[in-house]
């Protein structure tokens, strides 16, 4: 072989790797651009996906806020309705200093506190707190206070009875009840038990009612004072229904 035949070789071989060249860059552009393009659907489908993705969260966002506002607005009912009920079972509360000084100038009583029992202690409570504003250390008087027999259900709801029983019905309807002598109470106003009466009701909060009864057996200057359960006042509040 001579050199010819080995240039003529070479020359041919060159040509050969540039057509290759040429064919393997051809197929590698075309190869790139279908991979271009696959890349370009995926991002394509991604941000799709994306964007339906953060618009369900959006909505979700909206829903979440819409039951927050509901549940924001349920509790502060609740909380308001809380507030009437803790008002209305508030124990009652003498102001002492204030009792006492509504009661310096009128006559000397001498005091029988019966206190209902069986149901809390607050009845107890209240007929501890007006002994000590009526008893020596306030007023100055003389105050004995006695829990009543606890009820049987034997024990007639209607009736003629005596009358502590008497005061004792009354004091379970309306708080408290007064008794004191027939000249007592039959007095024009002011007279010494009506200023009692009414003292004790201004100076103490809550006191939802009380009655006044004069009897024979009763002496004269002697107080009784029946004190029952105290009943809340629960307002009625209406719940509106969720909307669906």
């Amino acid at each position: 072989m001579n050199v010819e035949f080995w240039k003529s070789f070479f020359d041919f071989g060159t040509l050969f790797l540039v057509f290759l060249s040429v064919v393997f860059g051809v197929f590698a552009l075309i190869t790139g651009n279908i991979i271009n393009k696959r890349q370009a659907e995926q991002i394509r489908n991604f941000e799709t996906t994306l964007t339906a993705a953060q618009t369900g969260l959006a909505t979700e966002q909206g829903k979440t806020a819409e039951a927050q506002a509901e549940n924001a607005k349920a509790q502060l009912a609740l909380e308001q309705y809380l507030n009437w009920i803790g008002k209305s079972v508030d124990v009652r509360l003498p102001d002492t200093k204030q009792l006492i000084a509504s009661l310096r100038s009128i006559p000397k009583f001498s005091i029988e506190i019966w206190y209902e029992t069986g149901v809390d202690e607050e009845p107890h409570s209240f007929a501890l707190q007006l002994k000590n504003a009526l008893g020596p250390e306030g007023v100055g008087w003389t105050v004995e206070i006695k829990p009543f027999a606890p009820k049987r259900e034997s024990d007639p709801e209607f009736g003629p009875a005596p009358l502590l029983d008497v005061m004792r019905r009354t004091a379970d309807l309306e708080g408290i009840a007064f008794g004191g002598s027939v000249k007592d109470v039959g007095a024009h106003p002011p007279s010494p038990l009506f200023t009692l009466t009414q003292a004790i009701g201004e100076s103490t909060s809550p006191l939802w009612g009380s009655q006044s009864f004069g009897d024979t057996s009763i002496p004269d200057g002697h107080v009784i004072i029946a004190i029952g359960p105290h009943r809340p006042n629960v307002p009625t509040v209406k719940f509106a229904h969720p909307k669906k």
